[in-house]
């Protein structure tokens, strides 16, 4: 009962991902729907929640998780997937995926976004992957390299 159908499982599926196009097929095929109450009125942003659970007003209330793709000139293309804990507080997906980040890519640095630490990884030909945790979530984010 606490294991999560659908969510994002392996860093293959991460490196599959290298356009707006490709993150969304990666999302619906791990049973992620879109989802306009999680972009709100920002439309640089692509939104998509895992299993999320409703109020009588239509708000979400609870999911499993969520995906962002940010389509700014600033955000350049950059996405991440948010993993909640279960009641164990423990995240398999993120675990086993940030475990062979860490064994089989070089550490980068630690980068702040949103008021968020990431411990970043060399993993990627163009950009760098960032693990980091912030208010119950366990956050993977895509940093792509900048260009000159």
């Amino acid at each position: 009962p606490f294991i999560s159908i659908g969510q994002i499982k392996t860093l293959d599926e991460i490196k599959r991902i290298t356009s707006q196009e490709t993150f969304e097929r990666v999302c619906i095929e791990n049973g992620y729907e879109k989802s306009k109450e999680l972009q709100g009125d920002n439309d640089n942003i692509i939104a998509y929640a895992l299993n999320p659970m409703f109020n009588d007003e239509r708000e979400i209330i609870k999911g499993e998780g969520f995906a962002y793709y940010y389509t700014s000139e600033k955000e350049m293309n950059s996405f991440r997937f948010g993993f909640f804990d279960n009641y164990f507080d423990y995240n398999n997906d993120y675990n086993v995926i940030f475990d062979k980040v860490k064994s089989n890519c070089d550490y980068v640095d630690v980068t702040e976004r949103k008021d968020i630490a990431f411990s970043t990884y060399d993993c990627l030909p163009n950009g760098k992957l960032g693990f980091g945790k912030n208010e119950g979530a366990n956050i993977i984010h895509y940093f792509p390299k900048k260009t000159p």
